[in-house]
């Protein structure tokens, strides 16, 4: 070998040896946050038949719908962005309260920090603001903190269990971990606890495993597509819900439905729920203002669960008696404002109305009648 060939063989040496360590100073391999949430073939038998719902992917800094009484509410500015939060991914699969015997819903979700120690900040803040609540609207709800075995570098995990006289109860375990710079977040939810307490540890270790598979760069994995958002209309092989509003001609006095796009279908975040359609009146006639909210699920359970949750919790409950009205209807009346809320099969109603001067229940009970006239000339009544 000459001269020549030996000083570009020197200098090629040389060159591989400052790249390699110009890696290993750096931060390692790049890590791709959308494929960490776990795919549908790494949740097990028990969750092959659960849907993938399209408020997967971007993740915010909330968590999904049935925890969001379990943590309280954070302000639209995020708070974990001060701890370091640069973003987050999830996958969420199935319905928490559908009904099923079964595990009903599993969400897998990862928060990217700038640093382990931003990761750490994060996830003691989710751990201080697990809120001790007992009641949302007529469901009685129980948070307990859970043991499970080690997972990560820091760790929690808490058992939420909900229950109503008409619904199917509903456990969701929510287990918590860092790795790194990394906060994964495993929640399972099933219609027993025992199911819940099995399956959601043995996925945070998968979660887990999948998180330093990507640090170590040895991560092969696509990202998981997401269906579209849905549009807004009526529910697919559904009712058409227009025909259960009420209409100005149901009011005794001027009423007016003010602004465009209402009444009118709307979008709706809650993958749960189908489709919605939504009628305001200012006037409304005896009413200073009326609100219809008007909701279709793909099952009876959701329904129920929602009505129950949107009933007030006061106690004693100012309610009115609408049993003869039928159809799952229930009246509250607190002087100046009052709410009915309906749930019949998969369908479940919210009618809010005040005025200025003090509302009769006797116009509460008119108004309810009125409502479940539209929902059983639609064949929905029960």
């Amino acid at each position: 070998m000459n001269k020549r060939l030996v000083a570009i063989a020197v200098a090629a040496c040389l060159c591989g040896l400052l790249f390699t360590g110009a890696v290993s100073a750096g931060s390692g391999p790049i890590v791709k946050l959308s494929v960490l949430p776990l795919p549908k073939s790494a949740l097990g038998s028990d969750a092959k038949f659960l849907r993938l719902q399209h408020d997967s992917a971007g993740m915010g800094t909330g968590h999904e719908f049935l925890l969001d009484p379990i943590y309280a509410a954070l302000p639209l500015k995020d708070p974990l962005a001060k701890l370091g939060r640069v973003k987050g991914r999830a996958l969420d699969y199935g319905l928490g309260a559908s009904g099923g015997a079964g595990v009903t819903e599993v969400w897998t979700g990862v928060d990217e920090y700038k640093s382990a120690a931003g990761a750490k900040k994060g996830l003691n803040f989710w751990r201080g603001d697990v809120r001790g609540i007992t009641q949302w609207g007529q469901i009685s709800v129980a948070v307990k903190k859970e043991k499970v075995a080690a997972v990560g570098s820091g760790r929690f995990a808490i058992l939420v269990s909900y229950r109503a006289a008409n619904i199917a109860s509903v456990f969701g375990l929510d287990e918590q971990f860092t790795e790194g710079r990394y906060e994964g977040d495993v929640t399972v939810w099933a219609g027993t606890a025992a199911t819940a307490r099995k399956l959601a540890p043995t996925l945070a270790a998968k979660l887990d495993a999948r998180i330093k598979q990507a640090i170590a760069g040895a991560l092969d994995a696509k990202p998981v597509k997401v269906p579209p958002w849905r549009t807004a209309g009526p529910p697919p092989g559904g009712p058409d819900l227009a025909s259960l509003a009420l209409k100005t001609t149901d009011l005794n006095g001027p009423a007016a439905e003010p602004g465009p796009g209402n009444p009118s279908y709307v979008g709706v975040y809650d993958p749960a729920v189908l489709s919605d359609y939504s009628v305001g009146m200012a006037p409304a006639g005896q009413f200073d203002m009326l609100f219809q909210d008007i909701r279709w699920y793909p099952t009876a359970n959701l329904a129920r669960f929602t009505a129950d949750y949107m009933a007030p919790n006061s106690s004693p409950a100012p309610s009115v008696d609408l049993k003869s009205v039928g159809d799952g209807a229930r009246g509250y009346d607190y002087g100046g404002f009052a709410q009915i809320v309906f749930s019949s099969g998969r369908l479940e109603e919210n009618v809010s109305f005040e005025k200025s001067s003090t509302i009769q229940p006797s116009e509460v009970q008119r108004l309810a009648q009125t409502v479940a006239n539209y929902i059983n000339a639609a064949g929905l009544g029960s």
